[in-house]
């Protein structure tokens, strides 16, 4: 379902307000391997999951899905990760 651009503003600064310094804010992931999950034989959509690393840092993991499975195949980790690599930007000055 698509939200409009205030709804997702809102919701980004709600959390970001309450975030702590070193919680997880955004994750960037590349067109070229969204695609490739895409295009699995009988996907339907995308399904981001939340996962821990070894050092106790949070990333967000992204499957593809048919109906109510996982895919077997393809998965993604982010090209780059907040608050570790932020740009110095916020959600509304994003084109």
């Amino acid at each position: 379902m698509f939200i409009s651009e205030k709804q997702a503003q809102d919701l980004v600064t709600n959390y970001e307000k309450n975030a702590s310094p070193t919680q997880l804010k955004r994750s960037r992931f590349s067109r070229e391997y969204i695609d490739a999950i895409l295009a699995q034989d009988g996907c339907e959509g995308l399904i981001v999951y939340m996962g821990q690393n070894n050092d106790g840092s949070y990333s967000h993991i992204i499957a593809g899905y048919k109906g109510e499975q996982r895919i077997t195949g393809e998965q993604l980790a982010p090209d780059r990760m907040c608050p570790k690599e932020c740009p110095d930007d916020d959600f509304a000055n994003i084109a």
